[in-house]
């Protein structure tokens, strides 16, 4: 062999040595920068939403239901809007339970700081509350209407009702409205 192959040889060495590791190198660091960006881009588990306190009001009802003062509100202040299958996670009034203020309550149309909404007002202690007119959305629209808010239907298991109107609607967001402490031995 002479020194013209043995060159050629020794630089041809290298230069694979070098693309090997180039190759290596650029290996490397695209597995560093898709795991980068797998890491930055995955699926961030969801963050607990955090509620307002609930206040209820005792309005003597027969069955000893509370009712919340007002609807379910995130820790900002904004309306909490659900479908029922996430609503029913929550302690939301039964339609008896929601008959049973009817019947036991005056309403009233009332506006309150610019809003319309219903005041309710107990027949046996005098106590009152005020709900403004809900909202609920459904297809992406959002409608405003009287009162609303999920109830559950014990009588018809998988058919729930919503709001006054007591329709079945599962495909809506509405907003969820409790309620607290009931006897248990009366049946809803």
């Amino acid at each position: 062999m002479d020194m013209k192959e043995k060159a050629k040889e020794y630089a041809e060495g290298k230069a694979l040595s070098a693309i090997t590791t180039a190759i290596e190198d650029a290996y490397a660091a695209g597995y560093q920068e898709g795991y980068a960006d797998g890491y930055a881009n995955r699926e961030k588990p969801e963050t607990p939403i955090k509620y307002n306190k609930v206040s209820y009001i005792d309005l003597e009802l027969p069955s000893g239901t509370q009712w919340a003062t007002g609807y379910l509100t995130k820790a900002n202040g904004e309306m909490e809007l659900l479908g029922f299958g996430k609503a029913e996670q929550f302690n939301i009034p039964t339609i008896r339970q929601f008959q049973e203020l009817l019947d036991n309550t005056e309403q009233f149309m009332t506006e309150k700081s610019g809003l319309l909404g219903t005041e309710f007002l107990s027949k046996i202690n005098r106590a009152r509350f005020w709900l403004p007119n809900g909202c609920y959305t459904y297809r992406g629209l959002c409608y405003e209407d009287n009162y609303m808010f999920w109830l559950k239907d014990a009588k018809n298991k998988g058919r729930y009702a919503l709001g006054p109107k007591v329709h079945s609607f599962q495909a809506y967001a509405l907003p969820v409205l409790l309620v607290s402490i009931y006897d248990t031995s009366v049946k809803y």
